[in-house]
């Protein structure tokens, strides 16, 4: 990846902020569902397979019991990928979250107002005492810090990546 794939990654991430965090706390309600389920139902409890001269049993359970055990597969395999979700974008979050903070203050407060709380450039402007053309030179600075931050020494540009020599 080039320098500003990881700065549009960065952007990207930073507007989806609150769509993740929302996308948290139902993933963590469905996952508690599921589970629940799970342990629960007693519908996915497989009957056991009848052989020999009975009336009962046979062909006809054998399939219902095969159907029992796909269901609960299913349902394992589903609450395994919600799980995987959840720690992907709880991870993203965290990262965000993180770089955020090592932010000045007011590079934390345009980042907030543009990215993750809908402000335009201009009512930022307006709120931190700047021009509209310094909030937007600020925010884009900030977000590239963001980028650093985030992916470490592959977002920074070559011109400014460091080569240690001997």
């Amino acid at each position: 990846m080039e320098y500003n794939d990881y700065v549009r990654i960065t952007r990207t991430w930073l507007r989806w902020y609150r769509r993740f965090k929302a996308n948290i706390k139902n993933l963590e309600m469905d996952i508690a569902e599921q589970e629940k389920v799970l342990k629960n139902d007693s519908t996915l409890a497989a009957p056991i397979a009848k052989y020999g001269d009975a009336s009962s049993g046979g062909y006809s359970e054998l399939n219902v019991l095969e159907r029992q055990a796909a269901h609960r597969i299913r349902m394992e395999q589903r609450l395994t990928s919600m799980m995987q979700d959840l720690t992907e974008v709880t991870r993203i979050v965290d990262k965000v979250n993180r770089a955020v903070d090592a932010l000045d203050l007011n590079d934390q407060k345009i980042i907030q107002a543009y990215y993750m709380n809908g402000k335009s450039w201009g009512e930022i402007s307006d709120v931190m005492h700047y021009s509209e053309k310094w909030a937007r030179e600020r925010g884009a600075k900030a977000t590239r810090e963001i980028a650093f931050i985030i992916f470490g020494m592959r977002a920074r540009p070559n011109g400014l990546k460091f080569v240690f020599a001997e």
